[in-house]
């Protein structure tokens, strides 16, 4: 569940203050997956010795979640760009 939510906010963030689609997407991936084992260290007490495929696994799902998060902001930014 933090994942998610971390997942989430960082989505929205970078799609919020990026204007490029792609560059938000893996700014939020890295921002996702930095975070999300900052909270493990934090929450477990060390390092996840298994950090390699959390992080494999959390990257492609954060990509995902950042690419669909994305689509309002960019169709958005299309719309406002074809204004008079």
């Amino acid at each position: 569940m933090a994942s998610l939510i971390i997942m989430l906010c960082t989505a929205v963030g970078w799609h919020y203050a990026m204007h490029k689609y792609f560059a938000a997407v893996v700014g939020s991936v890295l921002t996702s997956v930095v975070l999300f084992q900052l909270a493990v260290i934090i929450s477990v007490g060390y390092f996840d010795p298994f950090f390699m495929a959390a992080l494999s696994v959390l990257a492609v799902v954060a990509a995902f979640v950042s690419l669909i998060i994305g689509i309002p902001f960019l169709l958005s930014r299309k719309k406002n760009s074809k204004l008079p």
